[in-house]
């Protein structure tokens, strides 16, 4: 990980939104969805419920994603805006989250 101040905890991942150097990266598909404000703010809105813990997953899912916050592992959520399914992954290291539209994948 970049920096070593963040520690790989359930409050660390909730911090990363926050640091300068974690990367939050759009793909193009992404880019063309938010060409409202209101989808702009929805967008906005979801990734900081992902920063939160809070997953849209079932619990299976969700116990992974609780396991790899000790670790540092690959975390991942698929959200729905206006009938797009999204997909938010934070690779593992906490280097870096990918937004991208759920047939980008």
């Amino acid at each position: 990980m970049k920096d070593q101040n963040i520690s790989f905890s359930k409050n660390g991942f909730k911090e990363l939104i926050n640091h300068k150097e974690h990367e939050i990266l759009l793909t193009s598909g992404i880019g063309e969805l938010i060409n409202s404000e209101e989808l702009k703010k929805e967008l906005i809105n979801t990734i900081k419920k992902y920063f939160n813990c809070e997953w849209d997953l079932n619990s299976e899912d969700k116990e992974i994603n609780d396991n790899a916050l000790s670790r540092g592992g690959n975390i991942a959520s698929s959200y729905k805006i206006n009938d797009v399914i999204i997909n938010i992954i934070t690779d593992q290291g906490w280097n870096k989250t990918t937004v991208m539209l759920s047939d980008e994948y």
